[in-house]
């Protein structure tokens, strides 16, 4: 089959330095467009979880070192993890570290809160983690995520934010937070625009190609959603369904004035 180059088609597709770039995808994308059928890989399954949380972090490390060993053109490319306080990007370098992958941690900003058992918590990285970090050159992106809303505002910017929060989070808790490391990552100079690179959060993780906040939704650079590797099929977190009313059949002998067919409790 005759070698395409995907610049002379399109032009915004630049190479990168990265060992892990989206090849095959533009491949098919330009001879696509000039009206050659090219097959397309055959699709990895994707793997689901019962539930949200942090609890399936095992899992979802398990199901990247086993998309990196059965797909050679992933060896190499860069993991980029949205952690709490260091455990995803910890276990992936002992998981990952024999396939040349890149850690990428990013973290929150030291004044982001979250709610633990009715508590508030502010999640940080250790001492003892960062140094092992510092050791093994996982660099730590500490910031404010590019969605986060302004504080107290309540301007057209912080609306917009939101509604795109809200947009990425029909695919599950998590992947706004795994789209926003993303983002991160690239605005900081650690990942190209374009290149191909995993991102993983306590729960899903994606194959991405990476884009910068100020681009991401453009349709020349933007940031492409390239497959799922695993998420939770059930939302019990992020969207918990709402209690059921409690149904009372009114007694019969109970007054006309005071009977009510149904009686329903919150």
């Amino acid at each position: 089959m005759m070698e395409i180059r995907c610049s002379k088609v399109f032009p915004w597709r630049k190479p990168t330095s990265s060992p892990c770039t989206s090849g095959f995808v533009d491949a098919w994308r330009c001879n696509h467009f000039l009206g050659r059928r090219m097959p397309m890989p055959k699709p990895n399954p994707i793997t689901y979880f019962d539930s949200e949380g942090n609890e399936n972090l095992s899992e979802v490390l398990k199901v990247i070192k086993r998309t990196v060993q059965k797909r050679p053109e992933l060896q190499g490319c860069k993991v980029i993890f949205l952690t709490a306080e260091g455990h995803g990007p910890a276990l992936a370098y002992n998981m990952l570290e024999q396939f040349g992958q890149k850690i990428i941690a990013v973290t929150f900003s030291p004044f982001f809160c979250l709610q633990r058992q009715g508590k508030q918590f502010h999640p940080q990285i250790s001492s003892r983690v960062r140094k092992f970090f510092q050791g093994v050159e996982i660099p730590i992106l500490t910031s404010r995520l590019p969605f986060e809303s302004f504080g107290g505002s309540q301007s057209s910017i912080s609306s917009t934010l939101k509604l795109v929060n809200d947009a990425f989070a029909v695919f599950g808790g998590s992947v706004p937070l795994a789209i926003q490391a993303v983002l991160q990552a690239c605005d900081m100079g650690h990942v190209q625009v374009g290149e191909v690179a995993i991102v993983a959060t306590g729960d899903c993780a994606l194959l991405v190609s990476a884009s910068s906040s100020a681009m991401f939704l453009s349709v020349e650079r933007g940031l492409c959603v390239l497959e799922i590797l695993c998420k939770p099929r059930r939302f019990d977190i992020s969207r918990p369904k709402p209690p059921q009313p409690q149904t009372i059949e009114a007694s019969p002998d109970v007054g006309a004035s005071e009977n009510k067919a149904k009686l329903e409790l919150p």
